[in-house]
């Protein structure tokens, strides 16, 4: 029953990391949020070959994870929508980083966008 809930391959593609296309659409570099706003973490990610998710991270000035959520789904368009309300009242600069994996072996493709936390 185990092998039924785990991966399928799809036909076989050479690794072309270079050919992942992530779009973000939101957040924007440099958009500032204020305390309490919803931070809509949106955009797509693309490839030639079968993808096997994402991970969408949020982070601050030191490294601090404020967020984090993931896609575990399969194929070559990945819709990503996630949301976050942001709840740092101060300001700070912080940091989504988009990271795709491409196949069974973990390899992965990152974009990372710069916005900040007004009070």
């Amino acid at each position: 029953m185990a092998g039924l809930l785990s991966c399928q391959k799809k036909e076989e593609v050479p690794l072309q990391p270079d050919e992942v296309k992530i779009v973000v659409t939101t957040p924007q570099e440099g958009q500032k949020y204020k305390w309490g706003d919803t931070v809509y973490i949106q955009g797509n990610i693309s490839y030639t070959g079968q993808l096997h998710g994402y991970i969408a991270r949020i982070t601050d000035e030191q490294g601090a994870i404020l967020y984090e959520g993931e896609g575990h789904t399969h194929g070559s368009n990945l819709p990503v929508n996630e949301q976050w309300v942001n709840a740092v009242n101060k300001a700070s600069q912080l940091r989504l980083e988009l990271t795709t994996v491409i196949d069974h072996n973990e390899n992965k493709k990152t974009v990372n966008v710069a916005f900040s936390s007004q009070p």
